[in-house]
């Protein structure tokens, strides 16, 4: 068997940019002093006997991340199913990934030009979002369910993990006491067990209804690559009774149902609204580029290219669940108290947007 040199250097690159990373937070870790900044003591001076600043840190990221776009640059032209059919390399895919590291090197730029606030900021932060970096632009590439779903869950991971450790920017940014940008000491204590619940319980039930809807594919079809879903379920909306169709329908509906709780899509976004309370600004900014944005241009490619044999059950379950959003959204869009609770219904209207564009797309 012939190993293709483009094949075996994708795979060595990302393991190298993984593996680099993780070794640098284990050194970092194991050889720094630990220092609990709950709120209570956050604004304390303390005498922290680190090996490596946050600087250093984002310094690593952007150069790595500056490899990446570099590395990217030589697959140009280059089309190819790799690591046993698990990923493919393609224009479009290396075009997304390169736009996405690049807005990662201007975000930390702009990190470095703030290092008078982030030098406090706890280094597990930076090495989560240099792993989401790595990781998450990766979705563009899988080629079945089970890809989709394993990148899914180590991003989700992660997020949780920024979400836990990014807990004290808004202390170390400003002191303000305001009702409106909700700086209450009481607040921010309730609005982080908010966090932590609902990202790990929405994280899970839409896992498991990716998982029902996996094993349900590799049931009836015996895969879960994208090509073959659309191929054999073409066949079947064809040829196949309606009884047997309804349950494919069922599994596709279960699996956009999934689909649609990690994205907090309308009516399914009030857990949505408590993440944004409770997060820091650029933890949300992170957060709905690197989550929201990537996942839903993955979803706009899956149903329009990927899965287009099934374009009546995207069509018409996602007129129902856009109708149902935008009747419930307007309901509850006035009763805004918090910036934070605007930015987060912006987000849900832009994905509804999203979602109409989506539909006019496939209609």
């Amino acid at each position: 068997m012939i190993v293709n040199f483009y094949e075996v250097s994708f795979i060595l690159f990302i393991f190298f940019s993984i593996t680099s990373t993780l070794y640098l937070l284990l050194t970092v870790n194991t050889k720094s002093n630990s220092i609990n900044r709950s709120v209570t003591t956050v604004s304390k001076k303390t005498n922290t006997n680190k090996i490596l600043s946050n600087n250093v840190i984002i310094r690593f990221g952007v150069i790595l991340t500056s490899l990446s776009v570099t590395f990217l640059m030589l697959f140009r032209g280059f089309d190819s199913v790799i690591w046993f059919g698990h990923l493919k390399i393609s224009n479009t895919n290396m075009f997304l990934m390169t736009f996405f590291l690049i807005l990662f090197i201007l975000l930390f730029l702009i990190f470095l030009n703030k290092i008078s606030i982030v030098k406090n900021i706890q280094f597990e932060y930076f090495f989560s979002i240099i792993f989401l970096n790595t990781l998450l632009p990766l979705i563009f590439f899988s080629t079945n369910i089970l890809t989709f779903f394993f990148i899914l869950e180590v991003v989700s991971c992660l997020i949780l993990f920024k979400f836990i450790v990014g807990r004290d920017w808004e202390l170390l940014i400003s002191t303000k006491k305001s009702n409106f940008f909700n700086y209450s000491s009481t607040y921010k204590s309730t609005s982080y067990i908010n966090i932590v619940f609902f990202q790990y319980w929405i994280s899970f039930f839409s896992s498991v209804l990716l998982v029902y809807s996996l094993l349900m594919f590799l049931y009836y079809y015996g895969s879960t690559e994208w090509i073959l879903l659309n191929f054999l379920s073409n066949i079947d909306f064809t040829e196949n009774s309606l009884e047997f169709n309804i349950n494919i329908y069922i599994v596709y509906i279960v699996f956009l149902i999934g689909f649609f709780l990690k994205l907090g899509v309308a009516p399914i976004h009030f857990y949505k609204i408590e993440l944004y309370k409770g997060l820091p600004f650029l933890t949300i900014l992170i957060y709905t580029i690197y989550f929201f944005l990537i996942f839903f241009i993955f979803f706009i490619i899956l149903i329009s290219l990927y899965l287009n044999s099934i374009n009546i059950i995207w069509y018409n379950f996602g007129i129902l669940f856009l109708s149902v959003g935008i009747i419930w959204v307007m309901v509850l869009l006035f009763d805004i108290y918090s910036l934070k609770a605007f930015f987060a219904y912006s987000t849900i209207v832009n994905s509804m947007a999203f979602l109409s564009l989506t539909i006019s797309l496939i209609n």
